[in-house]
């Protein structure tokens, strides 16, 4: 069985939110019971409130029997993943209930919560997709930039007007690049044979990007426009995700987590 963690990085501290527990047959999504302890970005200390304090406890599957379960968010009322690659978009009361199928697709991967939809990558039919967190009838926002084929999205993210995303493409290069909550052109922000964006965050006036380039790889930032791509950082492993929080960003390495606490790097 294969535990993955989501974390929340707010201030100097690191907080438990979630788990997904996954594994080859009937993996499972979970949360924690006991969320007590202090987080540092206040909110209610409820137990079980996404907003208050977090802290060890006891994991409480929330659903099981979800097959290669792969992408995970949270909101104030539910639990969203994705299942890959039998094809669905579910949810789940943040308290426990029975799960909800909000959309099914071919391949469902990356996912992220806006204020009202639900936004995924599907790696099969090469789409952008959204769907109400109340559920509702799915709509396509964008295929990939160049269509498919060899596409693969590594991750997802959205701000108040925009979903963006990291592929990879048929001709071998990355791509990062947007498209309107409603729908539209897609607005590339970067790509080229030295683009090989992963995790993607964004805060009012950038898009930051791991950038996988052998050796090693490095932190990059584009306007949410587009633009000239930015280094902030160089590393000596490969980043993979990354998040933006205050005044610092953090990223994780294959081996390690960078920008940590004592050693932030600050947002230009």
């Amino acid at each position: 069985m294969v535990v993955r963690t989501a974390i929340l990085l707010s201030g100097t501290m690191v907080a438990t939110i979630a788990i997904l527990c996954a594994c080859g047959s009937g993996g499972r999504v979970s949360g924690t019971a006991d969320r007590g302890g202090s987080s540092g970005s206040g909110g209610s200390p409820e137990s079980g409130s996404p907003d208050g304090p977090q802290g060890s406890g006891s994991p409480v599957v929330l659903a099981s029997g979800q097959m290669s379960a792969f992408g995970i968010a949270v909101d104030g009322t539910g639990v969203y993943w994705t299942v890959s690659p039998h094809g669905a978009v579910m949810k789940v009361p943040i308290g426990g209930g029975s799960a909800t199928t909000l959309a099914s697709g071919a391949a469902p991967m990356a996912i992220a919560l806006g204020s009202t939809s639900v936004y995924w990558t599907d790696v099969s039919a090469f789409t952008v997709n959204a769907v109400p967190t109340r559920g509702g009838t799915p709509t396509t926002l964008s295929t990939f930039v160049d269509g498919g084929g060899g596409s693969y999205v590594t991750d997802i993210t959205v701000d108040s007007t925009a979903a963006y995303w990291s592929q990879s493409t048929n001709g071998g290069y990355g791509v990062l690049a947007s498209v309107a909550l409603g729908g539209g052109s897609v607005t590339t922000l970067a790509q080229g044979s030295t683009v090989y964006p992963g995790g993607i965050a964004v805060d009012s006036m950038s898009v930051y990007y791991t950038n996988s380039v052998s050796p090693g790889g490095a932190v990059m930032k584009v306007p949410l426009g587009g633009g000239t791509p930015t280094k902030l950082a160089s590393t000596a492993r490969e980043p993979r995700a990354i998040a933006v929080a205050a005044a610092n960003i953090y990223w994780t390495e294959s081996g390690g987590l960078s920008g940590a606490p004592g050693t932030p790097t600050p947002r230009p």
